[in-house]
């Protein structure tokens, strides 16, 4: 999702034609191998409300597009209502402040596309907002178009 840049309806969030857009293998083929990009995963129990998943050293004005997802299990007792945990997405700036962040319900993962307002390193941070069933494991990864 992270390269999921071709938006059907030029949104570059989600959207309700395609989701949060078309993936660009050419692009995912970079993050996975570090080039203008990153990713990674940890396992995860929703023991502390805030947790860093990473740092991206960023420039004032440059684009970037970050993504969580976490997994949900299935013998979740209302699985097919809603996922069994709410995490949120927040993209934390050099002076600890908040730049930007996703705080959607209804699913298992949070997308922020945003352009730096600041040089340095930027944080990212999953908050626990509701943890019904620990998810067991979270991955992120970012990409600077």
């Amino acid at each position: 999702m992270a390269t999921a840049l071709q938006n059907v309806e030029g949104n570059r969030r989600l959207s309700n034609k395609d989701g949060a857009g078309g993936v660009q293998a050419d692009h995912a083929d970079n993050v996975a191998r570090g080039v203008n990009g990153g990713w990674g995963g940890i396992a995860y129990d929703g023991s502390r409300q805030r947790t860093q998943l990473s740092q991206i050293q960023l420039t004032s004005g440059q684009r970037v597009r970050v993504v969580i997802a976490w997994n949900q299990n299935p013998t979740y007792e209302f699985y097919a209502q809603r996922p069994s945990a709410d995490l949120e997405l927040e993209i934390v700036r050099p002076d600890g402040s908040v730049k930007v962040g996703s705080y959607s319900f209804d699913n298992n993962f949070e997308i922020v596309d945003f352009a730096a307002d600041v040089t340095g390193p930027h944080r990212i941070r999953v908050v626990r907002n509701r943890l019904d069933v620990a998810p067991g494991y979270v991955g992120w990864a970012w990409y600077r178009p």
